[in-house]
């Protein structure tokens, strides 16, 4: 066998394997949109309500399954890694990403916050992740967002955790 037609060889296989796994991807997708049951994602209202924090740049990582830190989401694009904005007001919390479409999680629907090491796509040091546990329709899931700082880090959820009380009492936050 000539070195070319081995390395042709082996980027037919590559190809291939790529391919597969873009597959895999997408069906994963298809199933979790049946899933959650959903045609779109929340929509961040027009009016955003009053900051309850300054927003925060960062990275969004992931949004997985409540409880279950390995198990991403691919529907809506919830499982792509991209920069983003972290926002909290009195409406909920939002994340508008750069290459990926935005997410938002209104405040009736969240339920806390909580800073941790690891969420799919990334782990870090002790605590360096902000997870917002929040409802997409009748499903729990955990979104990661690691801020540039830990106190940046600390400000978010503190901010999540005002809206989620004030969400379960019917309150202001």
């Amino acid at each position: 066998m000539t070195r070319a037609l081995a390395v042709g060889v082996l980027a037919v296989l590559v190809i291939l394997v790529w391919l597969a796994m873009l597959a895999g991807w997408r069906r994963r997708a298809a199933r979790q949109t049946r899933l959650l049951g959903l045609a779109t994602l929340p929509a961040a209202p027009t009016e955003p309500g009053a900051p309850l924090t300054e927003d925060t740049s960062g990275v969004y990582v992931s949004t997985t399954t409540a409880g279950n830190w390995l198990d991403r989401i691919t529907a809506y694009g919830l499982g792509a890694r991209s920069t983003a904005t972290m926002g909290v007001t009195t409406s909920g919390v939002s994340w508008l990403r750069q290459g990926a479409p935005d997410v938002f999680a209104p405040a009736a629907s969240v339920v806390g916050a909580r800073r941790c090491d690891g969420i799919a796509g990334k782990v870090v040091p002790p605590g360096g992740i902000v997870v917002v546990t929040w409802r997409l329709g009748a499903t729990r899931v955990d979104t990661g967002f690691r801020p540039g700082t830990p106190a940046e880090a600390d400000r978010l959820v503190a901010a999540v955790g005002r809206l989620a009380a004030a969400a379960a009492t019917g309150g202001a936050a």
